[in-house]
């Protein structure tokens, strides 16, 4: 999907080529074109998604979730999103409180480490969460 075409951009007065099929934010977007794809499916191939594999955002997955029945679509975290949003999370913490930071303390290399660290326990430990813990 695109709002933006560099061929359109480039010739000023070309009425025949229209290539934009998104008019929108493009935070919409992602909504959209989970919603088309899913629709498609259906109607082209008679495929039905059982599974959404999400970044975190719901929007794109409250698109899709009822689209053949309800509650016919699940949802499933991006393992790398999940990780990345631990790091995220604590950096914006680390700002926040001060006293957090500094030698000894909460530094981004610590940020880093204890990132991969909740990866690598989530991969190891898909379906048990007692392990996990």
């Amino acid at each position: 999907m695109s709002s933006y075409c560099r061929y359109c951009d480039k010739k000023k007065n070309n009425d025949d080529h229209v290539c934009s099929n998104h008019v929108g934010s493009s935070a919409s977007m992602e909504t959209v074109g989970a919603y088309r794809i899913f629709d498609r499916s259906k109607q082209c191939k008679r495929l039905k998604y059982t599974k959404y594999y999400g970044d975190g955002d719901s929007n794109g997955f409250n698109a899709v979730k009822d689209i053949y029945g309800p509650d016919s679509v699940e949802k499933l975290e991006c393992i790398g999103h999940v990780q990345k949003r631990v790091g995220s999370r604590l950096r914006n913490l680390k700002k926040k409180q001060k006293g957090l930071g500094g030698k000894g303390k909460l530094i981004d290399k610590l940020i880093d480490k204890l990132q991969n660290y909740y990866g690598i326990a989530i991969r190891s430990n898909i379906g048990n969460l007692q392990n996990m813990q």
